[in-house]
């Protein structure tokens, strides 16, 4: 399931990021870096994993990709979006 959601919500937020922001670097790295600081508070601070859990390596080796390629598609819908919407006016100097 997991496997779906990370680049749906990664995409929905580079895509908001992008629209508001207008820098794909900044959008294209914050699902990224929110991704990788739920992982860190996961198996650092919430009390049920008892200070790590075997296999967290694993799940930023195999989750990052799958979040870098949602934000990039978040990223690339954005701005074809912005390029779309706004059509150029017959009036434009």
């Amino acid at each position: 399931m997991e496997i779906f959601l990370l680049p749906f919500l990664a995409a929905t937020l580079a895509f908001g990021l992008e629209c508001w922001l207008k820098r794909w670097w900044i959008s294209g790295l914050a699902a990224l870096l929110i991704y990788l600081a739920y992982v860190w508070l996961e198996v650092n601070v919430l009390p049920f994993h008892a200070g790590g859990f075997p296999g967290w390596e694993a799940v930023l080796f195999f989750g990052a990709p799958i979040v870098i390629v949602g934000s990039i598609g978040g990223v690339l819908a954005a701005r074809w979006y912005r390029r779309t919407s706004h059509p150029e006016s017959p009036n434009a100097l």
